[in-house]
């Protein structure tokens, strides 16, 4: 009987890291949210993290604690054009990535 498996898999590098240095972007979002005139930096972190600016600004907007607002975001990057984009990778190869990253 010949077994087929995957092995072990992880998000790519590069996912993770576009992923936290917008998670620090919307952060700082969050900070300033009702305060006008900062909808527009909203505009590139929804198309780095490959979600509908709208949808975004309305759950930033809602949530009385960043994290509520990050857990939304993590739910429907998982379910959406991310999951599709950044598929896993053996995760060897992840940890490679992570590594010539973090020398840079």
């Amino acid at each position: 009987m010949v077994r087929l498996s995957k092995g072990q898999v992880a998000e790519p590098a590069e996912a993770i890291i576009l992923r936290l240095q917008n998670r620090q972007r919307l952060r700082a979002y969050w900070n300033v949210r009702h305060q006008p005139g900062h909808v527009d930096t909203l505009l590139p972190i929804a198309a780095d993290l490959l979600l509908d600016p709208g949808w975004l600004d309305r759950v930033v907007q809602k949530s009385t604690f960043f994290g509520q607002s990050w857990e939304q975001v993590e739910k429907k990057m998982a379910a959406g054009d991310w999951a599709k984009k950044w598929k896993p990778v053996p995760i060897t190869t992840g940890i490679q990535a992570m590594r010539a990253f973090l020398k840079e």
